[in-house]
């Protein structure tokens, strides 16, 4: 199931059957290191730009807020997240997708909001 609201402009998306999970496929904003490079690779010196890669996302539930830029992937019914890139594999309760506008080259800093 997906809900499009335009007045609000959000994307939600649920699954309840593990045969057909919720998925969303993004391209990165070119980081290296794989996944979570905006802040944990810039601590370990990886943080550099490596081209885009594709970011596959799995899991029971989406929601997405065009205002904040951000798709909150959780497990729900399904249990777990998925999400891979062409060099790393991370499973957990949840995923926090910070989307940039486009244009937008920022640096190591990217990905922290305060």
């Amino acid at each position: 199931m997906i809900v499009l609201d335009r007045q609000k402009q959000t994307l939600v998306s649920r699954s309840s059957d593990p045969a057909e999970p919720v998925r969303a496929i993004l391209l990165s904003a070119g980081y290296a290191g794989g996944l979570g490079a905006g802040a944990s690779s810039a601590k370990s010196g990886a943080g550099k730009q490596d081209g885009p890669s594709v970011i596959k996302v799995r899991g029971g539930d989406l929601k997405y807020s065009d205002a904040e830029h951000k798709a909150v992937m959780r497990g729900g019914a399904l249990g777990t997240v998925l999400a891979e890139t062409g060099t790393a594999t991370s499973v957990s309760n949840e995923v926090e997708l910070l989307l940039l506008p486009p244009g937008n080259h920022a640096g190591k800093d990217a990905g922290r909001r305060r």
